[in-house]
């Protein structure tokens, strides 16, 4: 009995250990294969890009005298000279050119930076209001004061700072330097005949024939003024990205100082006081990510 119990372990102990070996021999199933995650998109680096957009604003202008004649045009007669004295209209145009600039993403969610663009315009405007004048000569007659103006061109330096909503979209806001040449003219075109004014104290003069420009004048100037403006950016490759945003630009006040136009004579002179070149601007860009 001793002799089969002894048997028999032998026989399970030979048994398990063949099975032991069996499962050894056998081919484990390999784990699954997880791919890596995907890279984290990351907006620090230097751009360099294009863009096209609209702009618009309204600009208005007004005259004063420089001097004894100037102000016997604007303010002579019964009826106080020309009436009014002031116009308005509005400015509309292309613009396009470039950017470049650079970008700092600091934490998960925030992205600084700095950007300089120029770009050409044609963005102008003019207008013509209905005038009178009345100098004393033919009583209450009809009078044309128009005046214009055309943005050339401009630039900015402007800062960044951009909120990440999403790992490739930025949202951001913008500000900075503005710089642009503007171009504007003025004229006075009054129907009198003869001298408007008598010789005032300070000795100047000025004489208006016929049914023409009696002053007139135009001048360029490129003036710096600020914009402020705001934008999203997103990225639909690692190294291109497409924005689109919107900038106020202010480039400042304009005088110029309009004389006698021939067939007028004479050494009088009126001002033509533009208000603040503003333009709003909206435009849509690409940019590629070195």
């Amino acid at each position: 009995m001793r002799r089969l119990s002894t048997r028999l372990i032998v026989a399970i102990s030979t048994l398990a250990l063949a099975q032991m070996a069996t499962a050894a021999d056998l081919p484990r199933k390999a784990p699954a294969y997880e791919p890596p995650p995907p890279p984290v998109y990351n907006w620090t680096g230097f751009y360099v890009g294009g863009n096209v957009g609209y702009g618009w604003g309204d600009s208005s202008y007004s005259f004063s005298a420089d001097n004894g004649a100037g102000q016997g045009l604007l303010n002579t007669g019964i009826s106080g000279g020309i009436t009014p004295r002031a116009g308005s209209f509005r400015t509309t145009g292309i613009i396009g050119g470039g950017q470049l600039g650079y970008n700092w993403q600091f934490g998960k969610a925030w992205v600084a930076g700095i950007e300089a663009d120029i770009a050409a315009s044609s963005v102008g405007g003019n207008g013509s209001p209905a005038a009178t004048t009345n100098l004393g000569i033919g009583g209450i007659q009809p009078a044309l004061i128009p005046g214009s103006r055309d943005l050339d061109w401009f630039g900015t330096v402007r800062a960044r700072i951009g909120f990440l909503p999403m790992e490739r979209l930025l949202v951001f806001a913008t500000g900075g330097l503005a710089y642009g040449k503007t171009s504007s003219n003025a004229s006075i075109t009054v129907r009198v005949t003869g001298p408007v004014i008598p010789v005032p104290a300070d000795g100047t003069t000025l004489s208006c024939v016929g049914a023409v420009q009696c002053v007139a004048a135009a001048t360029s100037q490129t003036s710096a003024g600020w914009t402020v403006g705001g934008g999203f950016e997103y990225a639909v490759w690692n190294n291109i990205t497409v924005k689109a945003e919107y900038l106020y630009i202010n480039l400042g006040d304009q005088t110029i100082h309009m004389i006698a136009v021939p067939p007028a004579v004479g050494t009088g002179s009126v001002a033509a006081n533009f208000d603040d070149a503003a333009y709003n601007i909206v435009r849509v860009g690409v940019n590629y990510r070195f």
